[in-house]
């Protein structure tokens, strides 16, 4: 997965295109929008309401339906702070 918000068009936002080896797309889900935040394009979430679905990831990245753990890095800003997250699933 590779969805990387700098080539974005500023505004709101329906679909963001994996530049990953899978390619396919996310669909947003709400209203998300492509802004800059201290001159880097960002895409905001606006809390409850706002997110993007994915393709079903194939079994060669789930171990054949076998339950994995997953590991997702992103740029977050929160609160006047730039921090680097991860998420498990």
């Amino acid at each position: 997965m590779d969805l990387d918000a700098s080539d974005l068009s500023e505004g709101a936002i329906t679909d963001w295109t994996n530049a990953g080896s899978l390619g396919e797309s996310f669909t947003a889900v709400g209203d998300p929008v492509v802004k800059l935040v201290d001159q880097v394009k960002a895409v905001q979430l606006g809390g409850d309401g706002d997110w993007f679905v994915g393709p079903i990831a194939p079994d060669s990245v789930t171990a054949h339906g076998r339950c994995v753990d997953s590991q997702f890095h992103g740029w977050t800003r929160r609160i006047r702070l730039l921090v680097r997250t991860s998420w498990r699933s």
